[in-house]
């Protein structure tokens, strides 16, 4: 008697299993599926790391016309915390976009498009990278 409720929810979770794998299939490294879920994932990136470069030369422009001794620390202090965020959030996001456009090179069939949106937030975050110190040989098609 209980044998049946058992195989009904080995049957129902069987089916799930079943469903996930292909779905993991179609967003395996070769799929342009993958692809667009790393774009979107560095475009967000891209904004994160942005937005604390804004905020760290806000805080120096800040810092430059700091009179009292507290507010130049505090702002030190803060400029310092910032930069290694950035330097660490930039390091990331540079080992993204490699994974990101090696991924869209390798595609099969070959999808010029991603290839292309790759290539520019590569070259997105190069600037990037430039900013703040993390320099990375430029990229090129086909490198």
């Amino acid at each position: 008697m209980r044998t049946r409720p058992i195989l009904v929810a080995v049957l129902f979770c069987g089916v799930f299993v079943a469903l996930g794998g292909r779905d993991a299939q179609a967003q395996g490294p070769n799929s342009a599926r993958f692809v667009r879920l790393l774009l979107l994932n560095q475009a967000n990136q891209i904004r994160n790391d942005t937005k604390a470069i804004a905020t760290r030369n806000r805080d120096i422009a800040k810092l430059n016309s700091a009179t009292s001794s507290r507010q130049i620390r505090s702002l030190s202090s803060t400029i310092s915390r910032l930069n290694s965020q950035i330097l660490n959030m930039t390091a990331k996001l540079q080992l993204l976009s490699t994974q990101t456009y090696t991924s869209a090179v390798r595609l099969s069939p070959s999808n010029p498009g991603l290839i292309n949106q790759a290539l520019a937030a590569l070259l997105i975050v190069q600037q990037i990278s430039f900013q703040v110190g993390l320099g990375i040989t430029p990229a090129t098609p086909g490198s």
